[in-house]
């Protein structure tokens, strides 16, 4: 032999052997599932490429996203089953939409599915359908480019109590070992396989003549019991669709596509025994609402659904009779995508509910006649309910306000002061405030006025950082005593209490200004100079 016909021969013989080490992936009855074995697989949603066919192959589906893990388990089959399918393989699953078994028959030549069973729902008993032609699922051993053709079926009478049906099952399933070469998945890297690819012409009677046509393609290796990624794609009348599991292990997994609950609590998560609190749905898309509140419960009376709301409606109104931190925990089931939770831990702060402490304030400090005046509640406790009085009475009411709004809006008439009183309450009860001479309506513009000059004093003024306040009389209470800063527009620019007496004026341009104090037994407005 010459050297080219040398190399040549070599280069064959090199060839041959790399074909023949790929083409040594062999599937036995060992690589296969026994009684006891027990397989983790997870499915998933994303698309997978099945056209690469042939020798030498690269598989690469390491980027496909779990959605829902679950388990296969094998064991040797029981009760009514056992005289059935004596020496076969059991595998929980579901037959016509029923828990169920499938049955196989594993030896070293194939492995074949040789029936079901399932529970009739009306008898509640077990119903054995073993097939008269099992469906030869793998000859063995496989190896590339092996291949079989088998028919299989089954038609059997099943007794439903009072009437009975007759389950007939025809088919052929073709397979070929259609390639060889590496798969990655989640779970696996470059592992040595062969593929199967399977096309199955199937009527299934029990569904009045269903065709249930399919192709499944399995990626196997030896040692694994399961294959490695299973495609299952059903040919229907809306087009193709694709079922995909994988070999996994046991996982905890949070489906992407399934619903992402979302809610809020209108009008506050902070409420008072008594309030009603609506739990509003911000989920997207359609699923059926489980709300689930706890500690406590609705019959031991600690909070209850109102207006004709339960735990399922999307948007329920609830009240809560006992005090204390509430979690909310809202389940949403789409049923295409599975289920979504989202639970908030002590979401709700509940507090005993008690009687308002009435205060008041108006929005500037001077008015002339025709200028309307707004009266805002700043009580706490959260009332309810709200009576303004206000003495003499030459104005009105404007913008569709009255004497029972919160922030009621006025237009008075006549020069003058006036004296405000506001009673506020809620399901705990009562409470007042009234203020002497509150309001001032003059034509004078805004000037300087002063109540009780002598009660006050302000300094430095002119004021460059900040102003101190001072009150001389004693006997008052800071706490009871609020001020303004308001510009010579009339508006209210800066706004406290007097509990905090040193008032920053940094965020203000330099000017004149007015400072307002005001409580129940003081009134006081003097010129307030920023340099």
């Amino acid at each position: 032999m010459n050297r080219l016909q040398t190399w040549i021969a070599s280069g064959l013989i090199m060839l041959a052997g790399g074909s023949a080490l790929n083409a040594q992936v062999k599937i036995t009855q060992s690589d296969l599932p026994k009684a006891g074995t027990t397989i983790y697989f997870s499915t998933t949603t994303d698309s997978v490429d099945v056209s690469s066919t042939g020798a030498s192959q690269t598989w690469d589906f390491s980027k496909v996203h779990p959605t829902q893990n679950d388990t296969d388990q094998y064991a040797t089959p029981t009760g009514v089953y056992f005289l059935a399918f004596f020496g076969n393989i059991a595998e929980k699953t579901k037959v016509v939409g029923q828990t169920g078994y499938a049955f196989y028959k594993s030896s070293s030549s194939e492995w074949t599915q040789t029936g079901s069973g399932f529970k009739v729902p009306v008898a509640n008993t077990d119903a054995p359908l073993k097939f008269s032609k099992p469906d030869k699922i793998y000859a063995l051993p496989m190896t590339y480019s092996d291949k079989w053709s088998d028919t299989f079926g089954i038609s059997q009478k099943v007794s439903l109590g009072l009437f009975s049906v007759t389950i007939a099952i025809h088919g052929r399933r073709s397979t070929v070992v259609d390639g060889y070469g590496t798969i990655s998945t989640p779970y696996v890297s470059n592992v040595k396989c062969i593929r199967l690819k399977s096309d199955i012409k199937e009527t299934d009677s029990f569904y009045i003549g269903y065709q249930n046509d399919r192709t499944e393609y399995k990626w196997m290796a030896p040692g694994y019991k399961y294959p490695l990624m299973y495609v299952i794609e059903t040919n229907g009348a809306l087009g193709k669709t694709y079922t995909i599991t994988y070999l996994d292990s046991a996982r905890t997994i949070i489906n992407p596509n399934a619903p992402k609950p979302d809610f809020t609590a209108v009008p506050d998560s902070n409420i008072s025994t008594g309030d009603t609190l609506t739990l509003k749905n911000n989920t997207t898309g359609f699923g059926v609402n489980s709300w689930a509140i706890s500690p406590g419960s609705e019959a031991n009376g600690d909070f209850m659904f109102v207006n004709k709301t339960t735990a399922g409606s999307a948007n329920p109104q609830v009240v809560f009779a006992k005090s204390g931190k509430y979690t909310v925990s809202l389940t949403v089931n789409s049923f295409v995508n599975g289920t979504g939770t989202l639970t908030k831990k002590d979401y709700l702060n509940v507090s005993q509910a008690q009687a308002p402490i009435v205060d008041f304030m108006i929005d500037k400090a001077l008015h002339n006649p025709g200028q309307s005046v707004t009266l805002r509640d700043i009580s706490t406790n959260k009332p309810t309910r709200w009576s303004w009085t206000i003495t003499p009475h030459d104005f009105s009411f404007v913008t569709g306000t009255d004497s029972t709004s919160r922030n009621p809006q006025l237009i008075f008439s006549k020069e003058g002061k006036y004296s405000v009183k506001l009673v506020a309450s809620n399901n705990a009860g009562t409470g007042n405030s009234s203020k002497s001479d509150y309001i001032v309506i003059t034509t004078n513009g805004i000037e300087e006025a002063s109540v009780n000059t002598d009660i006050v004093h302000i300094y430095p003024n002119p004021a460059h950082d900040a102003v101190q306040i001072s009150l001389t009389r004693s006997g008052l209470s800071l706490s009871k005593v609020s001020w303004q800063i308001i510009d010579m527009s009339g508006r209210a620019v800066l706004a406290g209490f007097a509990t905090q007496p040193l008032i920053s004026l940094e965020t203000l341009p330099t000017g004149s200004y007015i400072l307002r104090l005001s409580g129940s037994d003081v009134l006081v407005r003097k010129m307030l100079i920023k340099e």
